[in-house]
């Protein structure tokens, strides 16, 4: 994996306190997420689900809230148990494979983190959500983006442990700051060669397809793009 140059200290402080209020923000994530033309719905995007033999389709809840200051805006994330057979032990968003009961991709999402972490479904407003994205393992996934209490992590959490090792926050910009960036690594994806991205945040690895996602939702609500370099040298997304 390559390492990401150090960066000044000062980083993520200094674009924090050029961030929009709370409320801001969170009404120009909604309306941006209804826009068809963010260039993660295009064919040009490593991570498309078109053309793709698909072997299922999952949705994940992106559950963000505001943070201690009005304009930090969070996201909450789960470590997986470390005794289930797919993924264990990684940092990922509430989420999990469609059943066949299940309404939508939003009835799927929220089911999950109802059955993971205990959040009910009518403690979630539901802002959007992002076009579908290509698992690693061909599961077509879809991440629902929503806003949840701020005190729910103190007073409504119940963490199952069969699924959930762990339950911590992060606030969105880190996902853009080189901070926090410890690397990357550039892989064949089909016929396309994807960057996977990797962070350290407060002690956990946060990395792929969860990283991506995260970095998406990050420069639609904050408007910033990220520190880094995004793609792959050679993706027609990249600036390289």
């Amino acid at each position: 994996m390559r390492s990401a140059s150090s960066p000044p200290q000062d980083t993520c402080e200094a674009r924090s306190s050029s961030k929009p209020q709370s409320s801001y923000i969170l009404e120009n994530l909604k309306e941006n997420l209804r826009k068809e033309h963010l260039a993660i719905n295009s064919e040009r995007h490593p991570l498309t689900v078109q053309g793709v033999d698909l072997k299922g389709t999952a949705a994940v809840l992106v559950p963000l809230f505001v943070g201690n200051a009005p304009a930090d805006l969070s996201v909450l994330l789960t470590k997986r148990s470390s005794t289930l057979k797919h993924h264990k032990g990684e940092v990922c968003l509430p989420g999990g494979k469609r059943d066949p009961d299940d309404v939508d991709d939003v009835s799927t999402a929220l089911r999950e983190a109802q059955e993971e972490i205990g959040l009910q479904s009518h403690s979630v407003r539901v802002l959007g959500k992002l076009p579908p994205m290509l698992s690693k393992h061909q599961i077509s996934v879809h991440p629902i983006v929503g806003t949840i209490s701020s005190d729910f992590i103190h007073t409504g959490l119940k963490v199952n442990p069969a699924e959930v090792d762990a339950v911590f926050c992060v606030p969105l910009s880190r996902f853009l700051c080189s901070e926090n960036y410890t690397g990357y690594m550039d892989t064949k994806f089909g016929e396309k060669l994807v960057r996977i991205h990797h962070f350290e945040c407060d002690g956990y690895h946060v990395w792929g397809l969860t990283a991506h996602i995260l970095i998406q939702v990050a420069k639609i609500a904050l408007g910033q793009e990220t520190e880094f370099e995004e793609y792959a040298a050679g993706n027609p997304t990249s600036k390289l």
